[in-house]
């Protein structure tokens, strides 16, 4: 991708954005951007700074989708769906349709996000590959008070799912500070606080279960290795989810419906 930028975006990926737009508007029909490569090759950040460049370019009815949401959306997928591997520090382990909608006017309505194919094995199983960023971010940057409620305040040494190891004092500093960058995306996207410590409960007992060195051969039996049906989460709440057929390993889509009437 060439980076002579344009507004803070690489020209590859702004002029993409504005072809699929004008189309949209011209011929009045539906468009999708696909994006498709090696782990690491970047297809999230593509995503990202597509969806960032449509909705401030095109603006939203009555705000309700904006590119803050936007990169708090990607910030919560990352954390969740993303590992460490020799390729890249952030490689995507499943596969997500976003889709915006828009009016006759050319301004966004509605966004939705449909994500599948989410590789549950590293939860569970010592890969080549480290485990979920949310693990690493929640045990270096939750406060005292819910470390010591969560029984987090004395790590284990070890644990037989890969979690709480830091090879530099500086990855535990990052990994502290993209954990309070999680916290803030998730207020933006209106989780409210009693259900952000209910996710920290669920995710603290996985790490006691791999602490005390659980599911070493019947793991991936017990977490469900299987590729199950899509979860999704909703930009605006009220928006019933996109569904998308085409289902490829590690793609990321983008989705322009219109509504033209």
């Amino acid at each position: 991708v060439p980076r002579s930028c344009r507004d803070g975006l690489s020209a590859h990926v702004g002029s993409l954005a504005q072809r699929a737009y004008w189309a949209l508007l011209s011929q009045q029909r539906d468009q999708s951007i696909v994006a498709l490569g090696r782990s690491g090759a970047g297809k999230t950040t593509c995503c990202e700074q597509v969806l960032e460049h449509l909705v401030g370019m095109a603006g939203s009815v009555d705000g309700r989708v904006s590119v803050e949401k936007i990169r708090a959306t990607f910030t919560v997928l990352r954390a969740f769906g993303s590992v460490f591997t020799g390729h890249s520090r952030r490689a995507t382990r499943f596969s997500m349709v976003m889709s915006l909608d828009f009016n006759a006017t050319g301004r966004v309505t509605a966004a939705q996000l449909q994500t599948m194919l989410l590789e549950k094995s590293h939860v569970a199983r010592q890969l080549e590959e480290g485990n979920f960023e949310v693990f690493s971010q929640m045990l270096a940057g939750l406060d005292l008070d819910l470390r010591t409620e969560l029984y987090l305040h004395q790590l284990a040494d070890s644990s037989s799912f890969g979690m709480g190891v830091w090879p530099k004092p500086e990855d535990k500093q990052r990994a502290a500070a993209a954990f309070a960058q999680l916290q803030g995306a998730m207020e933006t996207l209106g989780v409210l606080e009693s259900e952000q410590r209910a996710i920290w409960r669920v995710l603290a007992a996985i790490y006691h279960l791999g602490a005390a060195g659980a599911c070493k051969d019947s793991c991936a039996i017990a977490f469900g290795t299987a590729k199950g049906p899509g979860e999704t989460v909703n930009i605006e709440s009220s928006v019933a989810p996109a569904f998308m057929g085409l289902m490829v390993p590690y793609t990321v889509i983008v989705s322009l419906s219109s509504c033209f009437l």
